[in-house]
């Protein structure tokens, strides 16, 4: 039989990327939660990886960080000094937020061996879509169900196949792409052929997922039924959404959004990434005639490696237009402050979001939503009480709405004054440590 309750002490929340070097959505719902169930008397530890060739152990908010080695560096072995850390710390219960090289399915056995309840928290698509962005052939939403012809072709034609080549190449039987990728190892026509070979490798590492956990969390509806579309067992699915960190969920204006006529502030806080639709954004205010009182702030994040042209294309579409300005990104500590001087959050993601948070960190400052009927998005945005929803590629659409918001302030007064209490981190870390009660009272983990 599993631990009483009595015996709880220590919990593991192992993720992909932290702080310092790293603060996106899943490392803040990971503090807030470590946060939270400190308060409950849980004692949490947190662990990752990161591109260092040695280990070391820190404190980040309060709690116990130990970071590993990334494979890439130590070429796997990683594992064992991950391993050893796990055996070592003593923990009762391994909980898992990431689906990566450096914190995936091989992880999550190595806390099973090790005889660890286990459970694992979905934050991204990543988990069952090669892409990561639900999105076929980055065209159209897709239905999220794993198949080795649709998933592959949609693989290779994000890397540059020509899509009735990708369509060719899905066809391929995998042992092509195995013979491929020992012959020519690291070459264009490796990829080509090796597509199925990808795909099943990815979908084998997906269906490991209920033979190593206890548990399977999903942050949001429209994840929890893909996830059960692919197999994973009813029983041990759990829906328990997002919430904002206490700091944000307690905060008091700094300022009173002024009363008198001014132009139409609308603001965007994230990722400058095609998928986080900025340039239909820009696009949409760039139309607007010159004499519709608006403004438009990008506070938005960098992104390295091949996002440079994207960036650039952000910058030439925003050049001519006096109203669009761009902002370096808010600090946590300066989040509060930013939205409250908002009279409208646009959120114009073209992949489906599971949150994001700054949707529920909006809300909070009773700040309307304008997003993309897409998602997360559309679960937590309700039409006329909290926001408006737009389609999310139509430019005409995302400019008639801007339009309206901007001649037609009365509606947002309305919901401004009207603010609706959100979810927050801590009723997240009160769902958590009754799910690992349940979890830790239970019978031993499954076997294989």
């Amino acid at each position: 039989m599993g631990k009483a309750k009595a015996d709880f002490v220590k919990v593991v929340q192992a993720t992909g990327w932290y702080f310092p070097e790293s603060s996106g959505g899943t490392e803040v719902f990971v503090k807030g939660l470590t946060e939270g169930l400190t308060e409950l008397g849980v004692e949490p530890l947190v662990c990752a990886p990161w591109d260092r060739e040695t280990s070391e152990t820190y404190q980040s908010f309060g709690c116990p960080v130990f970071r590993f080695p990334a494979p890439h560096l130590q070429n796997g072995s990683n594992l064992s000094v991950f391993e050893t850390w796990l055996q070592e710390v003593g923990a009762d219960l391994y909980h898992q937020h990431s689906w990566s090289a450096g914190c995936g399915v091989e992880h999550l056995k190595v806390a099973h061996r090790l005889g660890l309840k286990t459970i694992l928290t979905v934050h991204v698509p990543g988990f069952h879509c090669l892409q990561g962005t639900m999105l076929r052939y980055g065209r159209e939403v897709c239905d999220g169900r794993l198949d080795s012809f649709h998933c592959g072709a949609c693989w290779a034609h994000q890397r540059g196949l020509p899509l009735p080549f990708a369509k060719l190449s899905a066809r391929i039987p995998p042992q092509v792409g195995q013979l491929g990728e020992t012959l020519l190892p690291g070459t264009q026509f490796t990829t080509a052929m090796g597509v199925p070979l990808v795909f099943q490798r990815f979908a084998t590492a997906f269906q490991q997922i209920p033979i190593y956990t206890d548990r399977v969390v999903a942050v949001c509806q429209w994840l929890y039924d893909i996830l059960a579309l692919n197999g994973i067992p009813q029983e041990k699915l759990v829906l328990s959404r997002q919430g904002v960190a206490e700091e944000v969920a307690s905060a008091v204006p700094e300022s009173t959004p002024p009363t008198q006529p001014r132009s139409l502030q609308i603001g965007f806080l994230g990722r400058l990434d095609p998928v986080k639709g900025v340039h239909i954004l820009i696009e949409a205010v760039a139309g607007l005639p010159t004499e519709v009182p608006v403004r438009l702030v990008i506070y938005g994040l960098p992104q390295t490696g091949n996002h440079d042209k994207y960036q650039i294309l952000l910058k030439q579409l925003a050049a001519a237009d006096p109203r669009i300005r761009f902002e370096p990104p808010v600090g946590r500590d300066r989040l509060y402050h930013t939205l409250t001087n908002l009279d409208v959050l646009a959120v114009p993601s073209q992949w489906l979001e599971t949150g994001p948070l700054v949707v529920l960190e909006a809300q909070q400052a009773g700040v309307p939503i304008l997003g993309a009927n897409l998602g997360g998005i559309a679960e937590l945005v309700k039409e006329g009480e909290t926001g408006w929803l737009v389609s999310a590629a139509d430019v005409t659409a995302w400019r008639e709405a801007i339009l309206r918001l901007a001649t037609n302030p009365d509606c947002l007064t309305k919901l401004r004054t009207n603010p609706k209490p959100v979810r927050t981190m801590r009723q997240v870390a009160r769902e958590m440590k009754i799910l690992y009660d349940e979890v830790l009272e239970g019978d031993a983990p499954p076997t294989e």
